[in-house]
């Protein structure tokens, strides 16, 4: 047995199942039956939002059953007692029967005020380990059969994330890739070479290094690497059925290197760093004057955004995927859904939890309003893109519309640049990233911010990039032995 399941069972052997201070477990009533969710606090009108929409309807549809939500706590030490019950209750044969989670260690908060960034421990730090490690229900049986889920119109490969070999484990819901965004006339007139851009990441960074232009080695800095989705950039980092570490520390060499040149010719530029920004554009900032943000490295969230600040400019857009070294397209996966492996009703479960790929959730149909528009977040549910891909985004887009219908600011002729944004139209076809084959999807995992840390330190006085490299790998092969 793994330490992680080895370390479950001696709580379960020291503190009992029975222990009052456990968490209740899934049960049936004279009423009928409880089916327990877990999940992660979220924004007011997030997927919290979502998970308590979705209850009031199924139980509506399911008079003898009731869906008993819990919130994992965000406070440490009362998260770590939580956690620890919760485990020994899932290692006992036990603990929910469904979860909804995020795949990020870094929760986004209400409290104790608006836009609290909350890094907490996770259930799960590594999906695919859970999978394999038997800790979810094999809901193929359930899913294969689905006739009613419009399966088509979901994303092929995020989807194919929760499965191994015929088995599927997981429900993903929404996704994000890498993606390079630029000002059409100004990359055309930069010299960069956009055959480059379009091959990886050491292409992008390659192709701007020899432009040996500071502001335009701003503006395409990788951010990627730098975040807690960096293994994206890479190979596949790790076989989990073999237990076996794939990435190499030649493969992280080669881009620490090529990020030190670019991370040295950007100096202390900054003014064209950052995604483009509609509440930016409507308060009047300047966008793709002379090469000023006519270049950034985003994500699929951001096209949004993109398009409709190009389409009011009128101008054009280029959108290139950033690919890994391998030139793969790697999607990772932002939140998910899985059935317990201890429930007592994984139909029910599965059924329960399929409705969060129906176009009510995933396009967000059931966002709620609000009066005042600080109330509301802006952006899409966890700033990624619903698996429930085609067709999405002439629907996202109409919820951008009424959050930037109400926005209003100080600066002069703020209402003429507001207007041009809202009667801007973004469909798929103005997307074109989002007809790139995915390669393939992956989860992120905990080692992933240490690796994050190692990229930004490439600049370093005396930085030993070679012994950065093997610290990395030491660290993934810990991490996959401890499973």
């Amino acid at each position: 047995m793994k330490r992680w399941i080895m370390i479950l069972l001696l709580t379960v052997i020291l503190c009992g199942c029975g222990n009052q201070n456990t968490v209740d477990e899934t049960t049936v009533s004279d009423e009928g039956i409880t089916l327990w969710v877990v999940t992660e606090e979220t924004v007011w009108d997030g997927m919290n939002h979502q998970a308590k929409q979705r209850i009031q309807k199924f139980e509506t549809e399911h008079e003898n059953v009731a869906v008993k939500l819990d919130i994992l706590p965000t406070d440490e030490e009362e998260r770590g007692v939580y956690l620890e019950n919760l485990r020994a209750q899932i290692m006992a044969g036990g603990g929910p029967d469904a979860y909804l989670l995020p795949t990020s260690s870094v929760l986004t908060l209400e409290q104790p005020q608006k836009y609290t960034y909350v890094a907490v421990e996770q259930l799960f730090p590594d999906v695919n380990l859970a999978m394999y490690n038997g800790l979810f229900v094999d809901i193929s049986r359930y899913y294969n059969i689905d006739e009613a889920l419009n399966k088509d119109g979901l994303e092929t490969a995020a989807m194919n994330a929760g499965v191994i070999e015929d088995a599927r484990y997981v429900l993903p819901l929404r996704y994000n890739i890498p993606v390079i965004f630029a000002h059409t006339e100004a990359l055309e007139s930069s010299g960069l070479d956009v055959d480059a851009l379009a091959s990886g990441i050491l292409g992008l960074m390659d192709a701007v290094i020899a432009t040996s232009d500071p502001g335009w080695a701003c503006g395409a800095e990788p951010m990627t690497l730098f975040s807690r989705t960096a293994l994206s950039c890479f190979s596949e980092a790790i076989d989990y059925k073999n237990q076996e570490v794939l990435l190499t520390a030649q493969e992280l060499e080669e881009v620490m290197e090529s990020l030190q040149t670019l991370e040295a010719l950007k100096g202390e530029e900054n003014f064209n760093l950052g995604a483009w920004s509609i509440g930016r554009f409507i308060q009047g900032e300047e966008i793709w004057d002379d090469y000023f943000y006519s270049i950034f490295v985003g994500s699929l969230s951001d096209a949004l955004s993109a398009v409709s600040i190009s389409n009011a400019l009128e101008q054009d857009l280029t959108m290139i995927p950033l690919r890994a070294t391998d030139g793969d397209l790697v999607a990772h996966i932002t939140y998910y859904a899985a059935v317990g492996a201890g429930s007592n009703y994984p139909e029910l479960a599965y059924e329960f939890l399929r409705g969060f790929l129906t176009e009510e959730y995933q396009w967000e149909q059931n966002r709620p309003e609000a009066k005042e528009i600080l109330d509301v977040t802006p952006g899409m549910i966890e700033s990624s893109w619903p698996v429930r891909s085609e067709g999405a985004a002439e629907h996202l887009f109409s919820l951008y519309r009424k959050y930037y219908s109400n926005y209003r600011t100080e600066t002069e002729g703020y209402q003429s640049r507001r207007k041009r944004i809202l009667s801007t139209a973004v469909t798929d076809q103005l997307i074109p990233v989002l007809k790139e084959e995915i390669d393939r999807a992956r989860f992120q995992i905990e080692p992933e911010w240490n690796i994050a840390i190692a990229m930004g330190s490439v600049t370093e006085p005396n930085v030993d990039i070679d012994a950065l490299a093997e610290e990395i790998i030491r660290e993934l092969e810990w991490h996959v032995a401890e499973g």
